[in-house]
């Protein structure tokens, strides 16, 4: 499903932000490093039910909101099986 390559994904400001809050990025260049990385490490891909024009990229322990027609990651979250 992931066809285009992660090196020209681009990456709202809202996903950077989250990330930092979520995750132990330390700045915006790790932020979207771990972005990338989500992007190309997938481990589920599924339509969203809410946005049809959005894929989830589904990881251990985030899951990344992606249009693929932009190729943008629109938002990151935690999964909802991970307790924090």
């Amino acid at each position: 499903m992931l066809t285009k390559s992660a090196d020209t994904l681009r990456i709202t400001h809202h996903t950077i932000q989250r990330i930092l809050e979520r995750t132990n990025a330390k700045d915006e260049a790790e932020a979207i490093g771990f972005a990338k990385h989500q992007y190309t490490a997938a481990k589920i891909v599924y339509k969203s039910h809410r946005y049809p024009d959005q894929l989830k990229i589904q990881n251990d322990d985030t899951v990344l909101c992606y249009n693929e027609e932009d190729h943008v990651i629109i938002t990151c979250f935690i999964s909802g099986h991970i307790n924090l």
